[in-house]
């Protein structure tokens, strides 16, 4: 008999039904295994919170993640030759804001994401227009905005054994409409998660995460199976170095979230990150 093929949409609702059902104070995705991603992960070893995110959009159905997390980056080249413009669209999921000792707060991420970079002729491309390998200019902004809104900083190097500790702040409303290439019908965000990582690699380590139930705005800090009322403010007043992943919703279309269908159910029961 041919094993049935791993479907982790089927098993997130699962998981989700049995969230709603038991008296437990608290749900370990542990109980359900994803087993085509053991090719790539070992799950008895600390993993990358962020890879395993991608990961998991690549089992999910591309029309749910398109809807959601898509957003689209314009790259905007101008060469300084013939001083035409040329224009590349990217799709992604996640977007990764590099770190700076000298930046600080997350406004100055995006301020210098956003930032016209010169090429000289060192570091020259081939413009499209004329053929030729020239120095030029160019700039980052967004063509589209998603509706969840993942912001991945980057506090990695390449190899994962160097972590940078630089503390960065932030806000629970993030507005992104000068960053926009066009005029977009959202642009406003609400902070409703995070993830924080405490240790010095991304194979070494604990994962913590703080979230914002969409109900009551009551915000949780999930350690392990410990889930506790938190309040934000603890976080978004002190400079903090372990942040990795932030997380916003769009104003305008805010998580619609019943109580009929709050997947998280009553009282504590909550669900915890599988990576802690």
């Amino acid at each position: 008999k041919s094993k049935q093929k791993f479907c982790l949409q089927c098993a997130l609702i699962e998981l989700f039904s049995y969230m709603q059902k038991t008296k437990l104070p608290y749900i370990s995705p542990v109980m359900f295994v994803f087993e085509e991603l053991y090719s790539t992960h070992n799950f008895i070893e600390q993993q990358d919170a962020s890879e395993y995110l991608l990961r998991l959009f690549q089992h999910l159905d591309v029309s749910v993640i398109k809807k959601i997390f898509e957003f689209n980056i314009r790259r905007t080249m101008t060469c300084k030759l013939c001083e035409k413009t040329s224009l590349a669209i990217e799709s992604h999921n996640i977007l990764p804001l590099p770190l700076n000792k000298t930046l600080g707060n997350l406004t100055n991420l995006f301020d210098k994401f956003y930032q016209i970079e010169h090429f000289t002729e060192e570091n020259a491309y081939r413009c499209q227009h004329c053929q030729k390998i020239q120095a030029g200019k160019i700039q980052l902004s967004f063509e589209t905005l998603p509706t969840v809104l993942i912001i991945l900083l980057k506090r990695f190097r390449a190899d994962g054994k160097n972590k940078l500790n630089y503390s960065i702040q932030y806000n629970e409303i993030l507005d992104l409409k000068k960053y926009c290439s066009i005029p977009q019908d959202i642009s406003s965000y609400q902070l409703y998660g995070i993830i924080c990582h405490v240790g010095t690699s991304s194979n070494v380590g604990h994962y913590i995460a703080y979230y914002k139930d969409q109900l009551n705005d009551t915000w949780f800090k999930a350690n392990d199976h410990q889930i506790t009322k938190y309040d934000i403010k603890d976080i978004l007043n002190k400079r903090r170095n372990n942040e990795y992943m932030l997380f916003y919703v769009s104003s305008l279309n805010k998580l619609n979230i019943s109580k009929k269908k709050h997947i998280a159910g009553k009282g504590k029961k909550q669900l915890i990150f599988f990576y802690s």
